[in-house]
């Protein structure tokens, strides 16, 4: 009997803890709760209009060779190599992000996703 009172005791023991585990998770910040706050920490980056000789940093996903920090050209755009030119200038970040993957889609990279991030400062 003490088996069995034991291995009772070790399931409600076990259920406890995973039950206060999930509790715990849903205290974890949500897209709705987390967006916001990122959005107005980027914000005065997102409306930024660029111009040639400011320097951006580009992470790519799904687009290898992409990702790395370029230069604006006094052409007013950026060279990404093998993928081609892409217009910068007069572009705000969230802009050349959407021409960037554009111009990746063209070129079969159909699942590539980009980030821009203009240097400050």
């Amino acid at each position: 009997m003490s088996n069995m009172r034991s291995g009772h005791f070790i399931r409600v023991m076990m259920i406890a803890v995973a039950a206060g585990g999930l509790a715990a998770c849903s205290s974890l910040p949500t897209p709705d709760t987390v967006v916001p706050e990122v959005s107005a920490f980027h914000a005065p980056l997102q409306s930024h209009v660029l111009k040639p000789g400011e320097r951006v940093t580009l992470v790519a996903f799904n687009a290898d060779g992409v990702s790395g920090d370029y230069v604006i050209s006094k052409d007013g755009s950026i060279d990404l190599g093998r993928y081609g030119k892409v217009t910068a200038e007069g572009l705000t970040a969230p802009q050349l992000e959407e021409a960037i993957t554009a111009a990746l889609t063209g070129r079969g990279l159909t699942e590539a996703r980009v980030s821009v991030m203009p240097e400050t400062g």
